[in-house]
């Protein structure tokens, strides 16, 4: 019989580890910090935003686009409230979050599938017990275009 693990234990186990490790230690506080100041931004703008560090009395944001100008624009005002809850910063840096590129089309139709990959879903689709799974699988099957050709893409 094996003993069930409480979902937080890891996460308990892996802090108990960082904490005994000085480098790990100085990571965890570092973390701590960066999470209290986030905390505390979020709650003052009303914005998501990331802290990304904290070097040299220098705090790095990290926002979208947008934010970030407005960000700039409140920076004097962010630093002002800081100061005020206790930290010793002599400037905000914040920068722009990169956009994300939408991922390239894939060349094959997404929705044709190998003449081994149909026969293999066929077979599991007469086989699964979940009536909600089979009839998923039904209309996947009914759906999908059998591409001609090699089965094995390794063979072409």
């Amino acid at each position: 019989m094996t003993k069930q693990q409480h979902p937080g234990s890891n996460s308990r186990r892996m802090l108990n580890w960082l904490e005994l490790d000085p480098q790990g230690a100085m990571l965890l506080r570092q973390a701590q910090t960066l999470g209290k100041l986030q905390e505390q931004l979020q709650a003052h703008t009303g914005l998501k935003l990331e802290v990304c560090s904290l070097r040299e009395s220098v705090l790095v944001l990290l926002a979208s686009g947008a934010m970030a100008a407005r960000l700039r624009q409140q920076s004097p005002s962010l630093l002002r409230f800081l100061r005020s809850q206790g930290w010793s910063l002599e400037d905000i840096k914040i920068k722009a979050r990169p956009y994300r590129q939408a991922p390239a089309k894939l060349s094959v139709a997404s929705n044709s599938l190998s003449p081994a990959a149909h026969a293999a879903l066929n077979k599991l689709q007469q086989t699964i017990s979940d009536p909600g799974l089979a009839q998923s699988l039904k209309r996947l099957l009914r759906r999908a275009k059998v591409r001609s050709g090699l089965s094995d893409p390794a063979q072409a």
